[in-house]
Parts: C-alpha cells; structure tokens; sequence
C-alpha cells in the first residue's frame, strides 16, 4: 500500500507510531509466510513525496528476501529438534534395552563363573550368549543411526559407502561388497531418504 499524505489517509487509520515520527508519505508490503503473513515492511519519509509502483516492488522483493531468511531458520530449528528427538531416542533404546541385556548377561556370567560344570551351566552358558548377541545386534543398530545422522550432508553413494564400512568393521569375518551402478542419486539425502536407509540398513 502507497500513501503520499498520512493525516489525510482514510482507507486505514494511522499508525500512532507514524504520526509520533512525523511521517508523511510513505509504502507497506506485507513480509509473506506458509500460512499466514510474519508482517509488514515500511519504508517512510517526513516530507510529502510520491513512491512509484518500482519503488513498492523493490520493497516487496526486499520482504520476500526476509521471509526466505525467516522460513530458514525456523526449518533450522525444526531440523534441530528432530536431530535432538533422535539422540533422545537411541538413547532410550540403549538404556531401555542394550543397558537391561548387558546387565542380565553379567549376571548370568557370573552364575557361570560360580556354577559346577553341569546341565544347568550350559543352560546358563547359553542364555549367556543369547543375551550378549541382543546387546550386540542393539549397540550396532544404534551406531549406525548416531552415524547416519552425523553424516547427513553426504550424497546418497556416499553414505551407502559409510553403511558398508561400517558393517565390515562389526563383522571381519563376513564378506561384504557394494556395487553401485550409474544413475546413484548424488545430492543429499532429505529426511525421509535418511529415514528409510537408517530402516533398511540395519543389520
């Protein structure tokens, strides 16, 4: 909106801040959001001048500018509250189940450290090792979702590669290869991507 005299303007009243400032002309766009506008942008002058239509449409071009810088930082923040909820999540998982497995494996191990060798020591023995695999298979899966989450600026092949390495270090003894052929996405992988690689590569 263009005005040239603020007194004399009724197709809205006055801000009372203008009129403290003494403005007399001056032009209003509105900064643009998703949903709904984040406000408005000014741009005033004391004396009485005339603003052209270029003049408004620099200024809107300035106010879409900010909206682009608001809508950024506001996806900042939401991507750092969904990395902050998946932290909070492995953690859990490792506590809830890693942390509750290991204890149990400890116990068990000691009753077969103390136990006479017997039946109910290979029983034990067993449930031992049993237990010891679910820590395994838990602690595995939680650092390759600590690991894709920490990696994820890289490309898609890129982070196939990180998988793979990864997998190689946990089981030496297992052959394992990757064969990527032309056409592999290259860019960054989104959030969902990431999600749907963190699911289906976990061992």
């Amino acid at each position: 909106m263009i005005f040239e005299n603020l007194e004399a303007e009724t197709r809205f009243e006055p801000a009372p801040i203008l009129l403290a400032h003494g403005v007399v002309s001056g032009m209003t766009v509105l900064v643009p959001g998703r949903e709904e506008p984040y406000g408005a942008l000014g741009a005033h002058a004391g004396t009485r001048r005339t603003f052209s239509d270029e003049d408004a449409n620099f200024l809107q071009a300035v106010a879409n500018v900010l909206a682009t810088a608001i809508e950024r930082e506001k996806a900042g923040k939401e991507l750092g509250e969904v990395r902050e909820a998946e932290r909070s999540r492995i953690a859990r998982d490792l506590h809830d189940e890693a942390l509750q497995d290991l204890a149990y494996a400890m116990t068990q191990a000691e009753m077969v450290r103390a136990a006479p060798a017997g039946g109910e020591t290979a029983d034990r023995a067993g449930r031992l090792t049993a237990a010891l695999k679910r820590v395994e298979q838990q602690l595995r899966v939680a650092i390759y979702d600590l690991r894709l989450e920490a990696e994820h600026d890289k490309p898609f092949s890129g982070l196939l590669d990180s998988l793979i390495e990864l997998h190689r270090t946990m089981a030496p003894n297992t052959e394992i290869s990757l064969d990527l052929r032309d056409g592999v996405l290259e860019g960054p992988l989104g959030t969902p991507g990431r999600e749907t690689l963190r699911i289906v590569g976990r061992p």
